[in-house]
Formats: structure tokens, sequence, C-alpha cells
């Protein structure tokens, strides 16, 4: 995913209106943001990622993870049809299908985030072992 399509991508889920205001949020010009937007700079230096990062409220990490998060997702929710399931995790299963993929991530990570440490140990196996398998 090129930068400007990672940065809109963020700008969708925080829900921030545009770039003038991502600019003012990152503490930037609007002219490096726009450049950047345009496709006029492809390419960033690590501060100003940073700065985009800041005002988007994500980390770098995190900023640069959105495409994992979507294959994660995704590929969780494959292979949980898959699996045999009562009626009742049917339907929840449909319902997070139908749901924007924005809105299945903050459901899968909130809940990832409520586990201890141990059993997201275990999940990140499960998810590193479901990647693999993709390649």
């Amino acid at each position: 995913m090129k930068l400007k399509e990672r940065i809109q991508k963020w700008m969708d889920i925080k829900k921030i209106p545009s770039v003038n205001e991502l600019a003012a949020r990152s503490i930037l010009t609007q002219s490096t943001l726009s450049n950047i937007m345009t496709g006029r700079n492809e390419s960033a230096n690590a501060k100003t990622i940073e700065k985009i990062c800041d005002g988007l409220g994500v980390t770098v990490t995190e900023f640069y993870d959105l495409d994992d998060k979507e294959d994660i997702v995704s590929a969780t929710i494959n292979k949980a049809e898959s699996m045999p399931k009562s009626e009742d995790e049917k339907t929840a299963l449909e319902r997070l299908r139908a749901m924007p993929v924005d809105e299945q991530q903050r459901r899968v990570l909130a809940e990832y985030e409520s586990l201890t440490p141990e059993q997201r140990a275990a999940i990140d196996i499960i998810i590193r072992s479901l990647a693999s398998s993709r390649q």
C-alpha cells in the first residue's frame, strides 16, 4: 500500500475529514501533507511519519500494520467459517462478516486486548500460522 493510501485509510478509520485537519493535528504544513497525498512525494522521512502518526492518534507500528490487520481479520473469519459451530456462533459469524472491515477490526482487537498475556501469546502463534499458510 502506498503511503498516501495508508494515510487516507487511517483518515477514514479515524474520521478525519480533510488533509488540512490532519496537517493541523500533525503539526505539519498543509503543503507537506498535500504533496504526499497528491503523490508528488511518494515517501516521507521518519520524523514526518511520526508526526502524521501523532496526528492520526496511532503508533508507527499500528500505522504500518494496517494491511496485516485487515488480512488477519479476514483470515480469522474465513478460518472460523470452516470450523464446527453452534447456531449462535453461526449467527455471530454472519453478523461479523456483514460489518465494515474497520468495525470488524475494532471488535476483534477489543476482544484481543481483554485476553491475558498467555492467551494473547497463543493467539499470536495462531495468527502467524495463518499468515504463513497464505504465502
